[in-house]
C-alpha cells in the first residue's frame, strides 16, 4: 500500500515537471498560446499608436 502511494506521489510530480520537448502536444499548445498573446498585444500596441498619432495630429478630435 505505502509503495502504491509512492508510486502514485512520484508519477504526479514528473507529469507536473515534464518539459515541453517531451511533449510535442504540450509544445504545440504553448507555441499556440505564444502566438495569440503576441498577435493581441501587437494589435493592441498598434492600436494605441494609431490613436496617440490621430490625437497629435488632430488635437479638437
Amino acid at each position: 500500500m505505502l509503495q502504491r502511494a509512492a508510486n502514485n506521489a512520484y508519477s504526479w510530480w514528473w507529469a507536473s515537471h515534464i518539459r515541453t520537448k517531451q511533449s510535442k502536444w504540450l509544445d504545440s499548445n504553448l507555441q499556440g498560446q505564444m502566438v495569440r498573446v503576441l498577435v493581441s498585444s501587437r494589435t493592441g500596441m498598434y492600436r494605441l499608436y494609431r490613436a496617440v498619432h490621430i490625437e497629435i495630429k488632430n488635437p479638437e478630435f
